[in-house]
């Protein structure tokens, strides 16, 4: 009988423990900075729109800002990606 109840404690306690794994893990803030209003930044808002970055974790706060505020931003944490073309960049 003793052994029945241990079994149902340990039982109980595992599976207490398990939900605590499977607690929702808080959205990782993101902020990402566009250079242009044009198509070729439709994506971002799109995935934004479609809920794929809430999907993935992150809690994403699009930014518009001309060259050279959006590498500014990226450079003083303010922005954690840039969506800019190459020679921008540089």
């Amino acid at each position: 009988m003793l052994s029945r109840h241990r079994l149902v404690f340990f039982t109980a306690a595992i599976l207490v423990g398990a939900g605590a794994w499977l607690q929702p893990q808080p959205l990782k803030k993101v902020t990402i900075v566009y250079p242009n209003r044009s198509g070729s930044q439709w994506p971002l808002f799109i995935a934004k729109e479609g809920g794929y970055y809430q999907k993935h974790g992150l809690e994403v706060t699009l930014q518009f800002g001309v060259h050279p505020t959006g590498i500014a931003m990226l450079v003083s944490g303010e922005g954690q990606m840039v969506n800019s073309s190459l020679e921008q960049l540089m």
